[in-house]
């Protein structure tokens, strides 16, 4: 920030203002040589501190796809397949005709 401020200040370079305000500053500051007055590793490490903020939100990021694939998945997992909600079906379907078969054997039957 302290040297983007500063090199906005000192620049009367429109396209190096306008390449600074929307973050294309590294490219522009090493192509216009605007660094030559800072030592390298000074402009190295201001040049690299947005890098890292960027990086770092990328990686919130990764970490909730990531958390959002895995709920996903354990989600698809604790689902019944066709195969299973199909079998269970057909497993009610016996249970209840089990239980229909044994009431009407207990009814007297009638002549």
């Amino acid at each position: 920030r302290m040297l983007r401020s500063l090199l906005l200040s000192q620049s009367d370079d429109v396209e190096m203002r306008a390449g600074l305000a929307s973050g294309l500053g590294a490219s522009m500051l090493l192509s216009t040589g605007a660094l030559r007055s800072l030592s390298c590793d000074r402009a190295l490490q201001e040049l690299m501190r947005p890098m890292k903020v960027r990086s770092g939100f990328s990686d919130m990021v990764r970490h909730a796809n990531a958390e959002t694939h895995n709920f996903a998945a354990s989600r698809a997992r604790a689902l019944p397949t066709v195969a299973e909600r199909l079998a269970s079906a057909e497993e009610r379907e016996r249970h209840y005709k089990g239980i229909a078969a044994r009431a009407r054997s207990a009814l007297p039957r009638v002549r």
